[in-house]
């Protein structure tokens, strides 16, 4: 009996010893191949898979910058996930239509213009409606821009001039009765400034849903002022306004809405600039 024993132990230590001198299992050998980038950047994709993927054994993303296209090692287990996501990712960028509106309103005694709310819903319905401030009185100039964009990628609009405005009246020393320079003559000093409005837009979206908009805007423009001095007889000071915004505006397809954080400039402080923006899919 206790030779069995021994026998048996003998035999399960050497097994083992068998066992732990075996070399491990060769790991399954990985799928390489090549995918050719259709729409989008290869060096971008392999940044945003590598991210996905994490430091998952096997997986490598290699771009070649002169073919656009990734050089891909991966399990063969993983293949149908990794060309499911490349098939969502490099997927051609959809047009999307941009429409925003600038409206100057004057401000009231307690500092304030209009309410937020008035102006969501309807495009059509609320561009008429910031139109019709102008004709009831509220409102100043407006001014309507369009962007035919692509999704996360930048589209900029701009339209500008340069123009002149008075800078003070100077009498004139010389000239004969009657002329530009006679008596009671005046010249008039004039300088040019460049005005207009500067728009970019970077259009991004998930599926159907609401747009984001990464939005920056720099308008500049001069206006009459009744407040504004005197420079000379009948001649006043020519004030300029100045509106800017740098943010994110969401936006429903198809719907309007007041884009937040603007801020208008003005020596009165009595002039607001609505930014009223939508956004909507074009239509294939």
């Amino acid at each position: 009996m206790r030779r069995t024993l021994c026998m048996a132990a003998f035999l399960g230590l050497a097994l083992g010893m068998a066992h732990a001198q075996q070399p491990p299992a060769p790991a399954a050998k990985g799928e390489r191949y090549l995918y050719l980038v259709r729409y989008g950047v290869a060096k971008d994709l392999g940044a945003t898979l590598t991210q996905h993927f994490g430091t998952e054994s096997g997986v490598q993303f290699v771009a070649e910058p002169n073919a656009n296209a990734l050089l891909i090692t991966s399990p063969t287990t993983q293949s149908a996930e990794l060309m499911k996501l490349l098939d969502q990712l490099d997927r051609r960028p959809r047009q999307i239509l941009v429409d925003v509106m600038l409206v100057d309103v004057t401000l009231d005694e307690k500092g304030e213009a209009i309410d937020p709310k008035d102006f969501t819903g309807a495009p059509d319905a609320v561009f008429a409606k910031a139109e019709g401030l102008t004709k009831k009185g509220k409102g100043g100039q407006t001014r309507r821009f369009r962007i035919a964009g692509l999704e996360n990628q930048r589209a900029t609009t701009m339209i500008g001039t340069s123009q002149p405005y008075a800078t003070g009246i100077t009498p004139n020393r010389f000239g004969g009765a009657g002329g530009p320079g006679g008596a009671g003559g005046v010249s008039t000093s004039i300088n040019y400034r460049d005005l207009g409005t500067m728009l970019t837009v970077t259009p991004r979206a998930a599926g159907d849903g609401p747009i984001t908009l990464d939005m920056q805007l720099d308008d500049s423009r001069m206006q009459p002022s009744e407040g504004a001095p005197l420079i000379g007889p009948d001649l006043k000071a020519t004030e300029f306004i100045k509106t800017t915004m740098s943010g994110k505006v969401q936006v429903t397809p198809g719907e309007a809405t007041l884009a937040e954080g603007v801020r208008t400039t003005s020596k009165d402080q009595k002039v607001q600039t609505l930014v009223i923006v939508s956004a909507k899919f074009a239509e294939k």
